[in-house]
């Protein structure tokens, strides 16, 4: 059976995002940061989540994200929102679909661990790992 991932784009990666961690996806207008002058931060249903944008994450240059995505990194921890340059769209991918990562350099080492062949769009979509720590992303662990 295939799971369903959420396509996005962060920078020049396409990547794919588990589409049950997902709790919401934000415009940037919606995802306004708490404090205008913080833009790590972002007010969420009540919440203040740290903001990850993953682009500049991955060490690309690039405009402020455009889209925010409001994802668990693994269960019982409070989500984070990851920046984002564009959502593509869901697809379905089963185990069929996955091939191995190639090695990836600096801050992406760690965080995907296989790759999605868009044959419709000829590109690559990196998938991100599941149950990943707060701390590869220079955050706390609020679980601990």
């Amino acid at each position: 059976m295939a799971a369903l991932y959420l396509q996005v784009r962060a920078g020049p990666l396409h990547l794919m995002l588990d589409a049950g961690a997902i709790h919401e996806v934000l415009t940037r207008e919606a995802a306004d940061p708490a404090d205008a002058a913080d833009t790590r931060q972002a007010q969420w249903r009540g919440d203040v989540l740290p903001v990850i944008p993953l682009a500049a994450f991955l060490g690309f240059p690039g405009d402020a994200p455009a889209v925010g995505v409001v994802y668990a990194l693994a269960a019982g921890l409070p989500p984070v929102m990851f920046g984002i340059d564009e959502v593509i769209g869901l697809r379905a991918a089963g185990t069929a679909s996955w091939r191995s990562t190639p090695r990836l350099p600096g801050a992406a080492a760690g965080l995907f661990d296989a790759v999605y062949i868009d044959a419709e769009r000829g590109l690559l979509a990196y998938r991100l790992r599941d149950a990943l720590e707060p701390s590869r992303f220079g955050l706390l662990d609020a679980g601990a």
